[in-house]
């Protein structure tokens, strides 16, 4: 979960691991970033009626801020401070993990789809994942408690 890919079933056995369901293409960081800048550029608008959705400077910066701010929100919350966003004006917002979660959680739930495609073209069920069928989770994304709890 991460780098572009989501799902893909392996079967280990006698220290061969073959892949049963082939990958997924999804590209999870990519979308929870984009949430998060739209959720900070929409609380800048509001707050001082300045747009700057259309200043590629101002967003570049709202990128960087909340793809760092993204790995720590994960576990508590985190304040974004940008100084002079636009036109001298300073971003300051507070996101905690109820947040992060409440604005990704649509997609999150989307992201759940492939693991049952995955499931059902290997012909298995959630119940299939026990003591002897193991799910493994890797990639930045899995990191992320709201989609381990939905998993």
């Amino acid at each position: 979960m991460g780098g572009g890919t989501l799902g893909s079933i392996l079967v280990i056995g006698q220290g061969v691991f073959e892949v049963k369901v082939p990958l997924v293409t999804l590209t999870l960081k990519v979308k929870t970033d984009n949430k998060m800048v739209d959720y900070c550029a929409e609380q800048f608008k509001r707050k001082h009626n300045l747009d700057v959705r259309g200043i590629s400077r101002a967003i570049t910066r709202l990128k960087n801020a909340c793809d760092k701010a993204e790995e720590t929100v994960i576990h508590i919350s985190v304040d974004i401070k940008i100084d002079c966003l636009d036109q001298g004006i300073d971003f300051r917002a507070t996101i905690t993990r109820a947040k992060f979660e409440q604005l990704n959680m649509d997609f999150f739930r989307k992201c759940m789809e492939p693991v049952k495609k995955c499931l059902s073209n290997a012909c298995m069920d959630a119940s299939s994942v026990d003591d002897c069928c193991s799910l493994v989770l890797a990639g930045g994304s899995s990191r992320i408690p709201k989609v381990q709890e939905l998993l």
